[in-house]
């Protein structure tokens, strides 16, 4: 009779441990939603380098996630296109998928690495120590650090 208690015990304890360490992953990968660049800009992602300066001014609905233990991130944004020039300014050059590193975070919003890694548009985004995919429409960027 006495057994019965102590494993519904047992099974409270494990169960609190389970939720405590859902919420450390938590905290080491905060991510963030916004609604275009000047809601992003209220938050002190920009300054904490979370977000890359060169993000363009017509961004919108961003999404951001990064590791705080290892620096490691990534952002979803969409952009307005234009014929003129490439939405980053000239903060990132041409690669090819063989120079690129896989995104190492996953997010229900951001595509698998296959499908990364085969955009036809990848950049090397040395300044910011990260790389940026645009599929061949446009419209939408991926952009993430790997270090």
């Amino acid at each position: 009779m006495c057994a019965a208690p102590a494993r519904i015990a047992r099974t409270w304890i494990i169960g609190a441990l389970c939720v405590a360490m859902s919420a450390c992953a938590w905290i080491e990968e905060p991510s963030s939603h916004f609604s275009g660049r000047e809601d992003a800009e209220e938050s002190e992602l920009f300054a904490k380098g979370w977000l890359p300066e060169w993000l363009p001014p017509s961004s919108k609905n961003l999404r951001e996630m990064h590791d705080i233990d290892t620096s490691v991130s990534i952002l979803r944004f969409e952009y307005s296109i234009s014929n003129d020039a490439p939405p980053f300014g000239d903060a990132c050059e041409p690669t090819t998928k063989e120079f690129v590193e896989s995104p190492l975070l996953e997010a229900w919003w951001w595509p698998d690495a296959v499908t990364i890694r085969s955009m036809p548009r990848l950049y090397d985004c040395r300044d910011d120590s990260g790389f940026l995919a645009i599929p061949a429409d446009g419209g939408v960027a991926y952009f993430w650090r790997t270090s």
